[in-house]
């Protein structure tokens, strides 16, 4: 049988392929587990239907036990006990489902919002990855966008950081990320 790759399929791989070369540029992940212990995560029917045969499950059952919702939407549960861990954190900080995990996860610190034409970043700064990346960023916008670079500075300068799990959310356009993805490909970066 032959299967047809979704939208869905398409973008996922796409945001697969800019993950692994992020993580290339900034550095491997640290396994610290701060992006699995807070955020709510959300889930698509394709996911859940992914996640669900990979754990040899029926996407009701899976639903009953793993899903939640909150506004409205689909997101993993979190530990029982009060925890803000997500449901599939394991020991050593490794993710029970990381093969088959949601598209959030796979693109974190990127909250992608594809349908506004927006890219959110996520900001932990305990997070040496999205701390590269945002650093990155910020100095690639000061360079080519100033008028951008300084109404993030300001909006950055209003939000003092809240402890060690601080977190900010900037969006940007879609295009600005691309041409920021862009520029990270080029090999004379000077030439942009």
């Amino acid at each position: 049988m032959v299967r047809t790759l979704t939208e869905d399929d398409l973008i996922e791989e796409h945001y697969r392929k800019v993950l692994q070369h992020l993580i290339a540029e900034f550095g491997d992940c640290l396994d610290c587990g701060i992006c699995c212990r807070f955020p709510t995560v959300g889930v698509s029917q394709h996911e859940i239907g992914r996640i669900a045969k990979y754990l040899d499950m029926g996407a009701g059952a899976f639903r009953r036990k793993y899903i939640t919702a909150v506004e409205g939407k689909q997101v993993l549960k979190h530990q029982e006990g009060g925890s803000e861990d997500c449901i599939f954190l394991g020991e050593n900080n490794k993710c029970k489902i990381y093969s088959e995990r949601p598209y959030p996860c796979w693109t974190f610190p990127f909250d992608v919002q594809l349908k506004k034409g927006e890219v959110q970043i996520r900001y932990i700064e305990t997070c040496v990855m999205a701390t590269n990346f945002f650093s990155g960023f910020m100095e690639f916008i000061k360079k080519y966008y100033p008028h951008t670079h300084a109404t993030v500075s300001k909006t950055l300068d209003a939000e003092k950081p809240q402890g060690a799990n601080y977190s900010s959310h900037i969006t940007f356009p879609n295009v600005l990320i691309n041409q920021y993805m862009f520029w990270l490909l080029m090999e004379d970066r000077d030439g942009y």
